[in-house]
């Protein structure tokens, strides 16, 4: 009974209205990692090209998104450039991890 009653209490509290959700920096991220992500990775992947570390993909990918991270976190505040850039540099290191993912997975299922 007291369980119910702690969540009608805080319920309300997390998230006054739908919208405050998208405007959540967090999410913003998430969703910039997924949905730009793709269309501006391939662009820097071809600067990458251009560099010595085309010979290690995912390096270079991980390097980029370390980049990015290193120069926007410090930031002050909370902005939607902001958020929507680290979603970019998330990308990138997401983009770096998959291939040893899916090694490792593939020796699990081996």
């Amino acid at each position: 009974m007291s369980c119910i009653l702690v969540l009608k209490n805080m319920i309300p509290k997390l998230v006054k209205t739908p919208m405050e959700i998208f405007a959540d920096p967090a999410i913003i991220a998430v969703l910039s990692a997924s949905l730009i992500s793709p269309f501006i990775v391939p662009h820097i992947n071809a600067l990458i090209e251009q560099t010595p570390l085309k010979a290690h993909k995912s390096i270079g990918a991980f390097v980029m998104g370390v980049i990015i991270f290193a120069f926007v976190a410090p930031i002050a505040g909370n902005t939607i450039i902001k958020s929507i850039i680290l979603g970019i540099a998330g990308g990138f290191v997401l983009t770096s991890v998959l291939p040893l993912y899916d090694n490792l997975t593939k020796q699990e299922n081996a």
